[in-house]
This record gives C-alpha cells, sequence and structure tokens, in this order.
C-alpha cells in the first residue's frame, strides 16, 4: 500500500471562538528502507538535517535562513516532501508564539 506524498506548509492557522491560531513548521520526519531521517527548522528559519548514521548522530546545517528565503523553500512544498530516498511521513508544528 503507498500512501499519499506530504507536501509540508510553512504555517498552518486553525480556527478558533476568537481568532485564527498560527502554527509554525519546526520538523519533518523521513520514512524509507526501515530507516528515518529528519529536517528540525529553527526559529530563524534555517533548516537542520538529521540522520543518526551520520554526523556522529548529531543535527547539521542543511539550508541556511538566506537560501530558504531567496528561493521560497517555505512556500514551495516540493523542496521539503522528501530527504534523499525518504519520503515525509509526519509533520511537527509548533505554536506561534506573539
Amino acid at each position: 500500500m503507498s500512501l499519499p506524498a506530504l507536501f509540508p506548509s510553512p504555517k498552518l492557522f486553525i480556527p478558533s471562538k476568537t481568532a485564527d491560531v498560527e502554527y509554525v513548521l519546526r520538523g519533518i520526519i523521513y520514512l524509507g528502507n526501515y530507516h528515518f531521517t529528519a529536517r528540525l527548522v529553527d526559529g530563524r528559519d534555517g533548516v537542520w538535517q538529521y540522520d543518526g548514521r551520520i554526523n556522529g548522530g548529531l543535527p547539521a546545517a542543511d539550508l541556511p535562513a538566506s537560501h530558504c528565503v531567496a528561493n521560497n523553500i517555505f512556500t514551495s512544498s516540493s523542496l521539503l516532501n522528501t530527504h534523499g530516498p525518504n519520503e515525509a511521513h509526519l509533520l511537527v508544528y509548533a505554536l506561534r508564539e506573539l
């Protein structure tokens, strides 16, 4: 069985009784070949990659914030829906602090 592809959105807006609540993308978990990798999005819109098999299991800089902004990485979802051969399977969002 094949699951549909996930296309991350940089922000989610959830309606509430008083106003829309905003959530921002903070992580993407990718699965494939019985292994997972991840991308982490920091508060400055930089992107880090994680693969326990490389870099001693520590996250490494993946895309600098300037590259993300210049290449619309947070609005071009196709750039984040795969990581190497693995496909996105879980998106992690955090409540945006005001």
